[in-house]
This record gives C-alpha cells, sequence and structure tokens, in this order.
C-alpha cells in the first residue's frame, strides 16, 4: 500500500483551519512573551538595585540582555505570525507562501538563539553555585567564602535559577508550536497562474 501526500494549495481557507491556528499561537506566543519579558526585566531592575550598580554590569547582565532582546524579537515574530492569519481570510492581502514560510523559520532559529542564551545561564548559575559549595561544604554557603571569591548562597540564587528554567520552559514551547505551524504549512504549495 502506497500512501500519497495530498498537497493543498496556497492560499488557505478558513475551512482549513490554518488561519486559525496562526491567529491562536500568535496570540499565546505574544502573551506568554510579554509575560516572560516583564518578570526578566523586573528581576533584573531588582537584581541591579539590590546589588548596587557599583559593582558593574557581569557577564550574566549581558547576556541576560541579549535574551531579552531576543524574546522581544520572537514576541514581534509571534505577532507577525498572528497578522499572517488574519490576512489569509482576506482575499486582497493575502500573504505570499514563500513569506510565511521564511517568517516561520526566522522565528525557529531565532528562538532556538534563545534557547542556547539561557541554557548559557543555567549553566553559569549551576556553576556558580556549584563553586560556592564546593568552597564550603560544610556551611552550604552561609558563611562568606574566603578561599574562593564568590560571594554568598542567597534566596535570590534560587530565584534566578527558577527564572531561567522557566523562561527556558516558555521558549521549548514556543519551539514546538513554530514547528508544528510549519508541518502545518507544510501541506500546502503556491500553484502559478
Amino acid at each position: 500500500m502506497t500512501k500519497v501526500r495530498i498537497i493543498k494549495s496556497w492560499p488557505p481557507t478558513e475551512d482549513d483551519g490554518l488561519p486559525d491556528l496562526f491567529r491562536r499561537i500568535g496570540r499565546f506566543g505574544v502573551l506568554s512573551q510579554l509575560a516572560i519579558i516583564t518578570v526578566d526585566a523586573a528581576f533584573m531592575v531588582y537584581v541591579l538595585i539590590i546589588r548596587g550598580l557599583s559593582e558593574g554590569v557581569g557577564f550574566r547582565e549581558i547576556v541576560v540582555m541579549f535574551g531579552l532582546a531576543i524574546m522581544l524579537v520572537t514576541t514581534y515574530i509571534f505577532f507577525r505570525y498572528r497578522q499572517f492569519g488574519q490576512r489569509m481570510l482576506s482575499l486582497d492581502k493575502v500573504p505570499e507562501f514563500d513569506k510565511v514560510v521564511s517568517a516561520l523559520w526566522f522565528g525557529l532559529w531565532v528562538s532556538f538563539a534563545g534557547i542556547v542564551l539561557s541554557l548559557l545561564l543555567l549553566f553559569t548559575a549551576v556553576s556558580r553555585l556549584a563553586l560556592m559549595m564546593l568552597a564550603a561544604p560544610q556551611s552550604g554557603g552561609a558563611l562568606p567564602l574566603a578561599p574562593v571569591n564568590v560571594g554568598f548562597l542567597s534566596a535570590l540564587d534560587g530565584v534566578s535559577l527558577m527564572g531561567s528554567l522557566i523562561v527556558l520552559t516558555v521558549e521549548l514551547v514556543l519551539v514546538g508550536l513554530t514547528l508544528w505551524l510549519l508541518f502545518c504549512t507544510s501541506e500546502y504549495e503556491e500553484y502559478e497562474d
């Protein structure tokens, strides 16, 4: 028994469900990214106020700023997905098939860059905690760590790890949704008239 792949013609109709899928995933992506950006930015401002600006901006803060910039870009990309879904239903403003596919691929690669930055943040945070625990294994980091200048272990470190995990989780979900949109869009082909 041979399998036959059915190719649908572009643009999709409302009955196909693709425009609605683009709108729903776009809305979810924008709202989830805005929530994460708000929490992440508030946390970064809080850390800078607690730690003070006298210590300067370190490697971790620079990576967090790049992560926030990538999240802003992916928020815009998901906003475009929502616009694509709305434009697919209008007869005069239908987006070109190639533009939709290239926007999906661009969104996928930008999301991967965000995941790499989140993993980099997680590895640096866990490495810092491991150094603290190894420097003073009996105190658990509650005392100043004289032999290795890594600072104090605080609740802020735990909150930072939790924030990084939440950001990574949202980014992975959004990559999965983008892959789903790419899969659903691959059922279509633009025909020349």
